[in-house]
């Protein structure tokens, strides 16, 4: 797919310092940013100055505003293991196996091993104080 025909061709003036100038080259760059989410393997793009500027910011709001959503979603599904679990709750196997036929604590099964969800233990250990 072609990125001529996603991206309308517009001029920025690159000496004008009003907000109506500022204003739209953020829009624009915006509108660049999520079309460039969309858009295939390959873009050509061509700034002035401030565009260039203006799409800089809206890169890295992007980036900033993606990034906290990974970081936090790597953390919750991180894994531990079941004698881990067992340690940190102070149970034995059978109350965990019992928690899970009830669906209280639902295991993770990784091939023959056992795991839970570390946010599924936080919030147990939360709950309990």
């Amino acid at each position: 797919m072609r990125t001529d025909n996603l991206i309308e061709k517009s001029t920025m003036t690159s000496g004008v310092a009003d907000n109506n100038s500022a204003l739209f080259a953020d829009l624009y760059a915006n509108r660049l940013v999520s079309q460039i989410k969309n858009s295939g393997d390959r873009i050509d793009l061509t700034f002035t100055g401030e565009g260039a500027l203006a799409f800089a910011r809206a890169l890295v709001k992007y980036v900033d505003e993606r990034e906290p959503r990974v970081v936090q979603q790597e953390e919750e599904d991180s894994l531990m293991p079941k004698q881990e679990v067992m340690s940190k709750l102070g149970v034995t196997h059978a109350t965990l196996w019992n928690w899970a036929n009830k669906n209280y604590l639902v295991p993770v099964k990784v091939g023959r091993k056992v795991f839970y969800h570390k946010a599924d233990i936080d919030h147990l250990c939360e709950s309990k104080k």
